[in-house]
């Protein structure tokens, strides 16, 4: 997941149906021994490339944060292909949705005509 999506992990209105909130919910998950593969983030080359440690959490829940780095529950993907970190999710999705041009680059070959075959995440032959 993306730093972006690791800070969001720790939003509390996601797990406000749970009696325990969300050390209950951080329980389940973590119990099978889970481990979190953590995307840097750049925005551009002149700011800083973002990592785990970086993921804006509220300080009451960055001991749990450095409870999970330190088991090495959180982990930064090293290595990151230059080409392809500038690509988002959203944006790919957004594109497939409105029919805008490009999405295809940004997809391993296959992907985009599975894609269109199966017309999925909104896609329609025009």
């Amino acid at each position: 997941m993306g730093v972006n999506n690791l800070s969001e992990l720790f939003d509390e209105k996601y797990y406000r149906d749970l009696q325990g909130g969300i050390l209950e919910a951080f329980g389940r998950i973590f119990s099978k021994d889970l481990k979190i593969l953590v995307y840097p983030f750049q925005e551009n080359e002149t700011v800083k490339v973002l990592r785990k440690e970086d993921a804006e959490v509220h300080p009451r829940f960055r001991p749990i944060i450095d409870y999970l780095n330190f088991h090495n529950r959180i982990i930064d993907i090293e290595h990151i292909d230059e080409e392809i970190k500038n690509i988002f999710s959203r944006d790919v999705l957004r594109k497939i949705r409105s029919g805008e041009e490009g999405w295809e680059s940004c997809l391993p070959q296959y992907v985009d005509r599975v894609i269109k075959e199966k017309e999925l995440f909104g896609y329609t032959a025009d």
